[in-house]
């Protein structure tokens, strides 16, 4: 369904340099004249201002409030902006307002301003700003209404909306091109080679990811192709050309082989010899430590007597020091017991004392003046002071009973302890005598021992091992070992091994030229191979490169399509939407191209009339794709010499020196 939606007037109050201003459209194309800073400007502003809150450069901190002549806002001002519409013949009023807010301050007294705050108003019912902006967005998106009304913004690169978006806008315009339609466009009768693209399209995987995978196989093929000369000169340095006569080698090292074993036998002969001179040297070494044992137990027995004695002084030295150890435990021993005997006859003589001076205490009767009343001090009756005498006295026969058998029960024990330190100290003397005899006649013995012993030294001992049978057997099968190791041996072994060295090396060297007979032959061999595979790779890559020029055929195909689908529906400008770049492959972009004088130019090369007459062609289409037409605001409007053919109401704001002020012709 189409909207047509017109401007019919527009009215400011206390806002910008309006102080109270009104202009009627009638829904007409009109044309406001005005010297520079007049304010035609200012009315596309304050119409979107009215609408979204921002300017036409998308400020929602735009200046609203009128300011005095040094810059500073002027207060207590409400200011007012309202426009009327029409759409599809329906009216719609919508109102905005700006209103200070002043606050007492109470610390200071004074009302301070805190800040703005905007009223709204649909036909005049006062609404909130959620549903102010519901309203509106009813009716129409901010951006396409920018768009709709503003013949350079399309080609504004503000942030969020830059050439990303206009390609998006003239894609979902001109609808996209499919890689099949691509295809079919490119087959002529005499050239049906892009048919072989279709099988891509057909197996599911489009044409951007088939170049992907043709980009990726012909980088690979390439890489290995670029390997293979060098591997292939590898094997070449390993084939040399001198002519080897390889049955001579073989005849020269049958008879080195010959020659090396009959060394190898001559070595294990000396070797057996050698071994056997090795055994009887060890056999040697252990008769001798065989006959240094039996020397040395020889000895032994010849000085048997005289170790007897040492041992026996040894086993007397460590008795004798064991009983003066003894000794001398015992003597500390019953220097304490005595001591603890002291102590006990003295404690036991103390009780002795105290019970007899106790047993001597009698009892005393109390004075008469002991028997008074301790309440009113008079005497107490007589039969009373009777009871009262013999109670005391037995409480003090009582006691002294208590006391006596107190004293008799810490006396027993000490008595017991005193009898058994007694018979203890009686056992330690006795034991003590006992000792001391004993060291006496140990110390008598080794006196004696001692005299033994140094007699025993100075007397020479003889030992004749030759009368010893085991001695002189050993002896005998020494020398017979002896004599047979002292015989001359001829060793050729070092002269053996020279040569064995020798031959080995001859031998070494013979195979190595053999072996590089086998070695020029896997190389030749892997050569052909290396060979067969890089044409194996020439024939793929062939292949993928056909694959790879179909693809770019088919993008410059496709792009052709779709600027040519997208700029035939313009008059004044055209759009470029690709970049091919030297590999081939298409780089997305949204250029537009203005004509001039018949040139086509960059939109930022373009002069003004160029740019806003492109802007015009653009809203048309806009206008016919989304459904809707809105009053068109061209500022600028003098620069233009010729209007293209608008559906839109148009708004022209003009230059004119010589108007002063705002002046409005309606057409």
């Amino acid at each position: 369904m189409q909207t047509d939606i017109l401007l019919q007037s527009l009215s400011f109050k206390n806002i910008k340099g309006f102080e109270d201003y009104a202009i009627n459209f009638d829904g007409k194309n009109t044309d406001i004249f005005g010297r520079n800073a007049t304010g035609k400007s200012s009315t596309y502003d304050l119409f979107l201002w009215i609408l979204f809150g921002k300017d036409s450069a998308n400020r929602s901190d735009y200046q609203i409030k009128p300011q005095d002549e040094d810059g500073n806002e002027c207060h207590h001002l409400e200011s007012i902006a309202e426009v009327v519409l029409t759409i599809n013949g329906k009216t719609l009023k919508l109102k905005r307002q700006l209103s200070e807010k002043w606050t007492k301050n109470q610390k200071t007294k004074s009302v301070d301003f805190t800040g703005n705050e905007t009223s709204y108003w649909v036909n005049d019912v006062p609404t909130k700003a959620k549903d102010y902006a519901i309203e509106i967005g009813s009716i129409i998106k901010e951006n396409i209404f920018k768009l709709l009304t503003n013949p350079l913004f399309f080609n504004t690169n503000e942030k969020g909306f830059g050439w990303q978006e206009r390609r998006k806008i003239l894609f979902e315009i001109s609808g996209d091109v499919s890689d099949s339609d691509v295809i079919d466009s490119a087959v002529t009768i005499g050239d049906k080679s892009m048919l072989d693209l279709l099988a891509v399209i057909n197996s599911g995987r489009t044409i951007d990811n088939h170049k992907l995978v043709i980009a990726e196989k012909i980088k690979n093929t390439k890489s290995q192709m670029d390997g293979i000369p060098a591997r292939i000169n590898e094997q070449q340095r390993a084939i040399t050309e001198d002519n080897v006569d390889y049955m001579a080698i073989d005849s020269a090292l049958l008879g080195h082989r010959i020659t090396l074993d009959a060394i190898e036998s001559e070595l294990a002969t000396n070797a057996q010899g050698a071994s056997l001179y090795r055994q009887k040297q060890q056999q040697a070494y252990r008769l001798q430590s065989e006959i240094d044992v039996r020397m040395s137990e020889l000895k032994v027995d010849a000085n048997a007597g005289a170790k007897k004695l040492v041992d026996e002084k040894t086993k007397l030295d460590s008795e004798k020091y064991r009983l003066e150890t003894e000794l001398k435990a015992q003597e500390r021993k019953q220097l304490s017991s005595k001591l603890q005997v002291e102590s006990i006859e003295n404690n036991l003589v103390s009780l002795r004392a105290k019970y007899a001076e106790e047993f001597k205490t009698v009892y005393v009767p109390p004075t008469e003046d002991s028997f008074n009343c301790p309440t009113c001090g008079q005497a107490l009756p007589e039969g009373d002071k009777e009871a009262k005498l013999a109670e005391l006295q037995a409480n003090f026969t009582s006691k002294k009973n208590a006391l006596l058998k107190s004293i008799q029960a810490e006396g027993i024990p000490l008595s017991k302890s005193l009898a058994q330190l007694k018979l203890d100290n009686e056992a330690l003397d006795n034991s003590a005598e006992n000792n001391k005899a004993n060291l006496s006649l140990a110390n008598e013995r080794i006196a004696e021992l001692e005299k033994e012993i140094e007699i025993s030294r100075n007397a020479p001992i003889v030992v004749n091992y030759h009368d010893d049978a085991k001695y002189s057997s050993l002896d005998a099968e020494l020398q017979a070992l002896k004599a047979e190791l002292d015989k001359p041996i001829e060793d050729t072994t070092t002269e053996l091994l020279t040569k064995k060295r020798e031959l080995t090396s001859e031998i070494d060297s013979l195979n190595k030229t053999l072996n590089q007979k086998e070695v020029v032959a896997k190389a030749k061999v892997r050569i052909d191979e290396l060979k067969a595979e890089e044409s194996k790779l020439a024939g793929e890559l062939s292949g993928w490169e056909r694959q790879d020029f179909l693809i770019k055929q088919f993008t410059t195909a496709k792009v052709k399509m779709l600027e040519d689908a997208i700029n035939n529906r313009f008059t004044t400008v055209k759009f470029k939407m690709f970049d091919i770049l030297n590999d081939g492959t298409e780089k997305e972009i949204c250029r537009t191209l203005v004509n001039t004088n018949g040139v086509w130019v960059e939109f930022d090369g373009a002069n003004n009339g160029g740019k806003i007459n492109a802007g015009l062609d653009i809203i048309n289409l806009l206008s016919e794709f989304y459904g809707v037409t809105c009053p068109i605001f061209v500022d600028n409007a003098e620069s233009v010499t010729g209007f293209m053919d608008i559906k839109s109401q148009v708004i022209k704001l003009i230059v004119s020196e010589r108007d002063e002020k705002l002046r409005v012709e309606v057409a």
